[in-house]
Formats: C-alpha cells, sequence, structure tokens
C-alpha cells in the first residue's frame, strides 16, 4: 500500500489479481484500478518525480504516473521484485 497526500488516494496492489486499486477520500471510496496482469505488490512512491513504482509479474517494475493514475514506462528485470528503494 501507498499513500499520496495530495490526492488523498490509497493505492493497493494485489497480488491475487495483479492489480492497482485506488481509494479516495475520507471514506476511501473506490476510485478505479490499474491492472498489471500477475502478481503485483512492493509499491514505493517517488515524491519528486510525481511517480509510483509496482513490482509485478517475473520480472518488472511497472512506473505510474501519479497525476493521470496511468502506467507510462515499465522497466525490465530478470526476476520478480521483492523488495526495493526509490
Amino acid at each position: 500500500m501507498a499513500y499520496v497526500p495530495f490526492k488523498d488516494t490509497l493505492y493497493v496492489a494485489n497480488a491475487g489479481d495483479g492489480s492497482v486499486r485506488m481509494f479516495t477520500g475520507p471514506d476511501h471510496a473506490p476510485a478505479g484500478q490499474i491492472d498489471l496482469q500477475d502478481d503485483a505488490d512492493n509499491i514505493r512512491v517517488d515524491n519528486a518525480a510525481n511517480r509510483l513504482y509496482v513490482g509485478y509479474g517475473s520480472g518488472g517494475l511497472a512506473v505510474i504516473d501519479i497525476g493521470t493514475s496511468r502506467k507510462i514506462a515499465d522497466i525490465r528485470l530478470s526476476v520478480h521484485p521483492e523488495g526495493f528503494q526509490t
């Protein structure tokens, strides 16, 4: 999970269905999801770049633009990242 205060949005990675779900406001209302297909977990926020990084699949990081809530890039890795720093 990751919280982005300026958007009042909670991002939750779901390894079960490979999605990143978004919840907003004080009641955490569902606000959409980004489908990454497989094993989404390990979210990190890069506030300076306005990006989220999410480990997923058998070896990749999804780069998500916080402003648009869309995946903008993939960083390919040789294995699934179980932990990383931005």
